[in-house]
């Protein structure tokens, strides 16, 4: 009894994960890569959750959110970082309003 070895069969023709850029893809034809290759689409909710978590925080704890701003930057989600950073402002105006209010209407 004898038992050849054969290659395993190649994947069939479609597009795949580009061997040369993880982040993208290339076209398979069964036997080559072709030359059409195209990065993947970015993930539209990514960041959704911090940045509305940094906007609420940045209205109640001005300076921990004040942190989440400056990490949005930092990822180079600047439109996220700024609104941040804009209810930061807000809610260190709001907390400076209340105690001018609670301090002038003293006894």
């Amino acid at each position: 009894m004898s038992y050849e070895q054969q290659a395993p069969d190649p994947a069939p023709p479609g597009w795949y994960q580009d061997p040369q850029d993880p982040g993208g893809q290339r076209y398979w034809d069964g036997t080559t890569w072709g030359p059409q290759a195209y990065a993947a689409p970015a993930r539209q909710n990514e960041g959704k959750g911090l940045l509305i978590a940094g906007i609420i925080t940045g209205l109640l704890f001005p300076i921990v959110g004040l942190v989440i701003g400056i990490v949005l930057f930092a990822k180079g989600r600047a439109a996220h970082g700024g609104a941040v950073l804009v209810a930061c402002v807000v809610g260190v105006l709001i907390g400076v309003m209340l105690v001018t209010l609670g301090t002038a209407s003293g006894p």
